[in-house]
C-alpha cells in the first residue's frame, strides 16, 4: 500500500490507486464464509446434478480428497484436502466458482466447528475488468478507438459499488422445484414439474447471501439486452436507416431518436435495462451512428 503513496487505507482506495497508476489486474478472488452450516456441500452437488440451478457457468465437477493424496500433479491441489465443487471451467476459463469444506481443509488446527467457503476466482481479463471496467469508445468523441487504449466505461459499476452477494446471486442460484397439481382425461391427479422460471430461490442460499434480489454487475459480458440490441441495429435495420439519411440528410437522425425516445418512455423493460445509461451517451450514440451511417452510405447505388 505503501508504494502507492497512500498509506493505511481501504481496498477500494488501493484499487482506485493501481487504476491511477495505470495498474493491470491479473487475479482476484471474492469470497464469503458460512460459519453457520447454511450450505450442505452434499446437497448443493445434487442441486447441480438435478440442475435446480440458474447459473451462467457451464459445467461442474467434485474432488473428495482425505488429506492423503499431496500429489503436486493435481489440478486442485490448492485445495487439496477436504471437499470442493467446482462450477464452471477450471481450466481455461477466466472466471469460475469453488465451493468448499474449509474447515476440513485447515484441518485440526481450526477452531470452528463449521466453515464453508464460496469463492470466486477471477483472471486475466475477468479480474481486471471487474475491478476497472473500460471500454473502447472515446468519451469525448463517440469514437470506436482502435489499438490498446482503453477508457472508463459508464456503463458499468465501478468496483466501489460491486460486493460479493450481488456477484453471487447473478451468476449462481439455487432453486426449489414447484409443481402444480393437474388430472389426466381418466380423472387421476398428478404433479407436473413447472418452468425453471416459475421456482424460488432456496432460502439457505439467499439467508447466506443475506440479499433478495440480484443486481447486475457487469463483469467483462456488455450490458444485459444491449449486445443485442446493437447487433440487431447493425445487422437487420442499418441498410434502411442509411437509406432514408441519404435522400432526407442528417435531420432524418434527429426524427429517428425523438420517435425512439418517446417509444423508451414508454417501455419498462427498455427503462429497466438501459437505467445506467448517461445522458452524455445520447450523444456518443449519435456520433458512432452518423459515422456509420455515412460510412454505409458510401457504398450505396445513386437513385
Amino acid at each position: 500500500m505503501y508504494h502507492f503513496g497512500l498509506g493505511e487505507t481501504s481496498l477500494v482506495k488501493l484499487i482506485q490507486g493501481a487504476i491511477q497508476k495505470k495498474g493491470k489486474f491479473t487475479r482476484i478472488d471474492l469470497a464469503q464464509d458460512d460459519y453457520e452450516g447454511l450450505l450442505d456441500l452434499p446437497l448443493i452437488y445434487e442441486k447441480l446434478e438435478r440442475k435446480e440451478v440458474s447459473t451462467r457457468f457451464r459445467g461442474y465437477s467434485k474432488y473428495e480428497s482425505s488429506g492423503k493424496d499431496n500429489s503436486s500433479e493435481s489440478p486442485y491441489m490448492d485445495h487439496k484436502s477436504g471437499y470442493t465443487i467446482y462450477i464452471g471451467a477450471f481450466r481455461g476459463s477466466n472466471c469460475f466458482v469453488r465451493i468448499y469444506d474449509k474447515k476440513l481443509q485447515v484441518g485440526e488446527e481450526c477452531a470452528w466447528p463449521v466453515w464453508n467457503r464460496v469463492e470466486f476466482q477471477l483472471s486475466h481479463e475477468a479480474a481486471d475488468q471487474y475491478c476497472n471496467p473500460t471500454w473502447n469508445v472515446n468519451p469525448e468523441t463517440g469514437e470506436i478507438v482502435k489499438g490498446k487504449n482503453r477508457f472508463p466505461d459508464p456503463r458499468r459499476a465501478t468496483f466501489a459499488d460491486r460486493s460479493f452477494p450481488k456477484t453471487a446471486y447473478y451468476y449462481l442460484k439455487f432453486l426449489d422445484p414447484y409443481y402444480k397439481q393437474k388430472q389426466d382425461s381418466l380423472g387421476f391427479w398428478y404433479l407436473e414439474e413447472t418452468h425453471k422460471r416459475n421456482w424460488a430461490d432456496c432460502s439457505w442460499w439467499t439467508k447466506f447471501l443475506k440479499v433478495s434480489e440480484g443486481q447486475s454487475i457487469g463483469l467483462p459480458k456488455n450490458e444485459t439486452g444491449l449486445e443485442e440490441i446493437d447487433n440487431w441495429l447493425k445487422h437487420q435495420a442499418s441498410g434502411a436507416i442509411c437509406l432514408l439519411t441519404s435522400v432526407y440528410g442528417e435531420r432524418y437522425i434527429e426524427e429517428l431518436l425523438e420517435v425512439g425516445k418517446e417509444k423508451f418512455s414508454r417501455n419498462k423493460n427498455t427503462k429497466i435495462c438501459c437505467k445506467k445509461v448517461l445522458k452524455t451517451e445520447q450523444k456518443l450514440l449519435k456520433t458512432f451512428l452518423m459515422r456509420f451511417l455515412f460510412e454505409k452510405s458510401e457504398t450505396l447505388v445513386e437513385l
